[in-house]
């Protein structure tokens, strides 16, 4: 995790289907502690998601109860560098309007 003037950035990875769910949730539960204390002026996240290998629908659950508990903490998450399939299975289950950068 990287704490910069606009903000906080870092990045998730790996499988992000039913099989690779409880790694990330120890991935994410990381991060949700790491940035409890750095929270800049900006509140802002960003959350590169470059490395995402494969997401299924457990997946997006997963990632937008998560965007939603930084939401509580007072941090704004944008997501960025959602590949192409990824993108289209956000849109293709209504969560484009709910996860910023989608």
């Amino acid at each position: 995790m990287n704490v910069e003037q606009t903000g906080i950035a870092t990045n998730l990875s790996g499988d992000w289907t039913m099989n690779g769910i409880p790694r990330q949730v120890q991935s994410l539960m990381e991060i949700s502690n790491g940035v409890g204390g750095v929270i800049p002026q900006s509140s802002r996240l960003v959350v590169d998601c470059s490395g995402i290998q494969d997401i299924d629908i457990s997946g997006l659950q997963l990632l937008y109860v998560w965007v939603q508990c930084l939401q509580i903490k007072g941090l704004r998450a944008e997501l960025v560098n959602l590949s192409d399939s990824m993108r289209s299975t956000v849109r293709r289950v209504g969560l484009h309007t709910l996860l910023n950068g989608s």
